[in-house]
């Protein structure tokens, strides 16, 4: 992926579509509740048809959820497009998708788990900027501040800097970098390796975060990246919050082990993740990284010509 496509900034009075790509909804109450969330910051909200479908594991067929997403992504009235929630099921929609209509109809597609496979795959076949960011039924519903700040920071689609609390932080490995921002949930990026939707780790700055996997696969999601070269190639490592059952350091003691001697800057502890908090982070945009014990920092920078 060489080009980068931004979507055009979200205004007050814009229609954002919602869809259930992956997993059904299993409560109503927090779609409306995230719904009021978005209608409260002056956004309209239109349901995708197929959006409460449910076939087994899935929020219905593959059709059904593949139809709703590009109904969205070819009507000009829709402004965006936010995921009511994750679970599994976008990996199975990347071999179907028409991903120049992407290019031809750039808008926000935001979402974060499961949607991670598919906002890389978006991004990498048709340049267009994507965003891991909260989700309807999950953050928004939860009305969690923080993610909904820096929600409205990204969706203006001007550059804005991710200020964790240093407290929170465990520094890994100092320093600082620059490079295009990649990642999401681990567990589907590792998903992706050896498939032609694998992303371009060249020069990456990647962010991580995960849920309900316990240290032996964190570790050999890790490890299978370092073996596949992946690891190599990246300028610097941001961890969001791995949710699971655990102690915090004999996590940070795995990501030392597996990132610790790559030379680059490596933090773990930034407010993304299946936790309390999902700061929006685009993919395919440049970042700077700045990591020290004192304070850490990751800069989104959106290119003016692209």
């Amino acid at each position: 992926m060489n080009r980068i496509i931004l979507p055009p900034p979200l205004e007050k009075g814009d229609k954002i579509g919602i869809i259930a790509p992956a997993s059904p909804i299993p409560d109503r109450s927090k779609l409306e509740r995230g719904i009021e969330v978005l209608e409260s910051l002056g956004f309209r909200v239109e349901l995708g048809k197929h959006i409460f479908d449910a076939h087994l594991y899935l929020a219905g067929s593959d059709e059904a959820r593949l139809s709703d997403l590009m109904e969205f992504v070819e009507r000009d009235d829709i402004k965006a497009i936010i995921a009511a929630r994750g679970g599994y099921g976008t990996l199975r929609l990347l071999d179907k998708l028409p991903y120049e209509k992407f290019a031809l109809n750039p808008k926000i597609i935001m979402g974060f788990s499961d949607l991670t496979s598919l906002l890389i795959a978006i991004t990498e076949k048709s340049g267009l900027v994507t965003f891991e960011g909260p989700m309807v039924a999950s953050l928004f519903a939860k009305r969690d501040e923080l993610s909904i700040e820096y929600f409205l920071r990204a969706v203006k689609i001007r550059d804005y800097t991710i200020f964790p609390n240093p407290m929170q932080l465990n520094v890994i490995r100092e320093g600082e970098a620059s490079g295009r921002l990649l990642g999401g949930c681990l567990s589907l990026v590792n998903a992706l390796i050896g498939t032609p939707y694998e992303p371009d780790f060249t020069d990456a700055i990647l962010f991580l975060e995960d849920v309900d996997e316990p240290l032996y696969r964190v570790d050999r999601m890790l490890t299978q990246l370092r073996l596949a070269g992946k690891l190599d190639k990246v300028k610097g490592i941001v961890f969001g919050e791995f949710v699971g059952d655990f102690d915090l350091k004999d996590l940070i003691e795995v990501i030392e082990d597996r990132t610790g001697d790559l030379g680059i800057p490596v933090v773990y502890g930034f407010p993304f993740g299946h936790g309390s908090h999902f700061v929006t982070i685009p993919i395919g945009t440049p970042g700077v990284l700045s990591v020290s014990k004192s304070s850490s920092t990751l800069k989104i920078k959106f290119p003016t010509e692209v």
